[in-house]
């Protein structure tokens, strides 16, 4: 593949891409995705070096609280927006949620005044008691945020979601870099205040809509969306939050049961690895939660999730792939050598998070298909499974052990899940094996001159600096490639 057929190839992909509704819809959000990722990349060497393993235990501490109680924090009515039959509904939706978010955060305040010293010392991390105050305020911009971003979905808004998501990062990381000399002090705030940035580019389109509404909502369509849509907290509350608490766990788990640092350790893994691949992943599933919504026949449901798995699985198996290989000596070289560990945690994930980045934009058919209860049945099984596999390689002794079977059980729990979503979308399990192993087989070849030089040790240093070179020349043509492929296959979806 010389140079010409990589720019030739991402020439025409490009060309296909602008003329598809749907994956301008999927460019938008992941443009903004990605420029905000790149921000958090290129700024996570210098934060490694500007705190400590045990600073950014505390902030995966705070974070594994932030992002768990989030889910239950307007008792996913959220997910009912887009679903509304009417503007006035979603409308009227969107306030329930932001009442309920705001009780919410009020009973959440006190039980850190309660309990917040007790759970600082549980997590090895007295000191940072006062800093759990904050939690309560991050949760109620952080689920403002998801609130207003599930109105974003239903208007199609996808631009200001994708300015949101930069404006967020840029928000968080500059904190984070200005104030280290406060410590975890600044982690946390940037956390804040990222949030905060965020939820204020998405309130403003809600706010006009909100004002277009003649009569004015009142309470008792409040309470009839409440009933309508009863499924929610009923039960896709309780399932997500076993869900999300399941990923979450383990940060909270090192810190109680060994030291911070372990903690920071594994946060550094999850948020290089799952992070870019969220952010993306999030973008899909915007576009495709509007799609699936008004999918009026099971075979157009169908088609958009294989064609959705399918892209998915595309574009994440590169990535995913090479941090197996070299995942390690990557983190040590960019991170610094106390952070290597940090990578042997991500080459073991890896396979876990490439799951859970192919399956969790395509959840929401159970929603559509109203099999709310099962998926919760799932994830609580999940969550069971996690815990009891998490304590089995801490009573080992080996912190290693016990990530590689959380995210064992957790790749099978979520090939499952996949597996189910595509019989219930009108398709078949096995197309759930397809786009796997044929997308492996693909990033196998774009990433052998790495793999090669690595078996062989050619050329030391200066070999594998050619090797990585060649690799990225591959990765062009790939990418460009699957830039036309998606445009073909998701075109109908339009």
């Amino acid at each position: 593949m010389d140079s010409r057929a990589v720019v030739s190839a991402i020439g025409r992909g490009w060309q296909r891409l602008s003329s598809s509704a749907t994956l301008r819809g999927i460019s938008v959000i992941a443009s903004g995705a990605v420029a905000a990722q790149l921000v958090i990349i290129l700024a996570s060497p210098l934060l490694t070096r500007l705190y400590t393993p045990e600073e950014f235990g505390f902030l995966a501490v705070f974070s594994a609280l932030l992002n768990t109680l989030v889910v239950v924090s307007s008792l996913r009515y959220g997910v009912a927006t887009p679903l509304a039959t009417s503007d006035r509904s979603g409308v009227a939706i969107v306030l329930l949620c932001l009442s309920l978010l705001v009780v919410f955060s009020l009973c959440l305040l006190g039980a850190v005044a309660l309990f917040g010293e007790g759970f600082a010392a549980l997590v090895n991390a007295p000191e940072n008691a006062v800093w759990l105050y904050l939690l309560p305020l991050a949760i109620l911009l952080a689920g403002a945020f998801e609130i207003f971003r599930g109105w974003a979905i239903r208007t199609r808004a996808f631009s200001d979601i994708a300015k949101a998501k930069f404006q967020q990062s840029v928000a968080m990381t500059l904190v984070q870099l200005g104030g280290f000399r406060f410590g975890v002090a600044a982690l946390l705030v940037g956390q804040v205040v990222g949030r905060f940035s965020g939820s204020l580019r998405l309130v403003r389109p809600f706010s006009r809509a909100r004002r277009r509404q003649s009569p004015p909502l009142a309470v008792a369509e409040l309470l009839d969306e409440a009933r309508e849509y009863r499924r929610f907290p009923l039960y896709s509350t309780w399932g997500t939050l076993l869900n999300v608490s399941g990923r979450q766990f383990p940060a909270i788990f090192f810190a109680a049961l060994a030291d911070p640092a372990i903690a920071g350790l594994y946060a550094l893994a999850q948020r290089i690895l799952a992070t870019p691949l969220s952010f993306v992943s999030d973008a899909i599933s915007s576009v495709f939660t509007s799609i699936a919504s008004r999918a009026a026949t099971p075979g157009r449901l169908r088609h958009a999730v294989e064609s959705f798995n399918m892209a998915l699985c595309l574009l994440a198996s590169v990535p995913i792939l090479a941090l197996m290989v070299c995942g390690a000596d990557a983190f040590a070289i960019i991170f610094g050598e106390n952070w290597r560990t940090a990578g042997v945690f991500a080459a073991i994930m890896a396979p876990w998070i490439y799951l859970v980045f192919v399956s969790t934009p395509l959840m929401v058919v159970f929603s559509v298909r109203a099999r709310d209860a099962e998926l919760s049945w799932f994830q609580l099984a999940l969550a069971v499974l996690r815990v009891a596999v998490l304590f089995a390689g801490w009573y080992l002794g080996d912190a290693v052990l016990a990530v590689a079977l959380f995210s064992g059980v957790s790749a099978v729990a979520y090939l499952a899940m996949t597996m189910r979503l595509h019989c219930l979308a009108g398709s078949t399990a096995l197309h759930t094996f397809r786009p796997i192993v044929g997308s492996f087989c693909l990033a196998a070849v774009v990433l052998s001159p790495m793999v090669l030089q690595r078996i062989g040790r050619v050329g030391g240093d200066a070999g594998m600096i050619v090797a990585i070179g060649v690799a990225l020349l591959f990765a062009l043509g790939y990418y460009g490639w699957i830039a036309s492929r998606l445009s073909t296959m998701t075109g109908r979806t339009a």
